[in-house]
């Protein structure tokens, strides 16, 4: 960009043109809108002083972030539910950092396996036409509910597990889950891949042998196609 000066009386003073003026402002406006939205999709720390965005190292396939730091500023859960939280900017990182009580997730199963041994992954998404790799119920939710519950009951030897929220660690969150394919192949997966969270202890689950319901910290709670 170049600026054209006009000389004013005094010296060592600079006028510029309206037009380069303008320019320069139209700059300053872009790259304020520009930084917002790094902000809200990158990372918020600027703002809240805190990583929202979870660090990941692609070579030991582990995360870097504190949910005791994220959770800090919450003092009660708030009775609100984050519906379709898969379309916020930040999928469940937003939902409790803010508090919420529970939280919600569609999900496909899609077979496109090359061999058995392959895993099978459930999809989130709204529609069918939306779904990718790169979005499923390990990768967006389940993968770090397990690294915050580990972290909220590293030094926890009791019974009673922690819940994800620093200051409320004996309140559950509802992670209600929407089957978009066929119930029972749907939830035969499902059930898998929250075997590690039953085998910690973490879920909640209902006492057959007592009739009743043992609370964990993290309640499933299953709609849509239910077997």
């Amino acid at each position: 960009m170049k600026f054209k000066p006009v000389i004013s009386d005094k010296p060592n003073i600079h006028k510029y043109r309206v037009r380069d003026v303008t320019i320069l402002s139209a700059t300053v406006i872009t790259c304020t809108i520009l930084l917002c939205v790094f902000m809200n999709y990158g990372h918020l720390s600027l703002l809240f002083k805190i990583p929202i965005f979870p660090s990941y190292d692609p070579v030991s396939h582990e995360y870097f972030y504190s949910v005791r730091k994220i959770t800090e500023n919450v003092k009660d859960i708030l009775p609100i539910h984050s519906h379709n939280d898969y379309t916020r900017s930040i999928p469940l990182f937003h939902a409790v950092k803010y508090g919420c009580k529970s939280f919600e997730a569609d999900i496909w199963l899609k077979d496109e396996r090359q061999s058995s041994a392959d895993p099978e992954y459930l999809y989130v998404g709204h529609h069918s036409t939306n779904l990718n790799k790169y979005e499923t119920l390990d990768s967006l939710y389940l993968d770090h509910l397990m690294y915050m519950l580990d972290e909220m009951n590293a030094n926890n030897n009791g019974t009673k597990k922690n819940s994800i929220y620093a200051n409320i660690p004996q309140e559950t969150v509802y992670f209600v889950v929407d089957f978009k394919t066929h119930a029972n192949p749907t939830f035969d997966v499902l059930r898998e891949k929250l075997q590690r969270f039953i085998t910690k202890g973490y879920l909640s689950y209902y006492d057959f042998t007592s009739n009743t319901f043992v609370e964990g910290p993290l309640t499933v709670i299953i709609s849509g196609f239910t077997p």
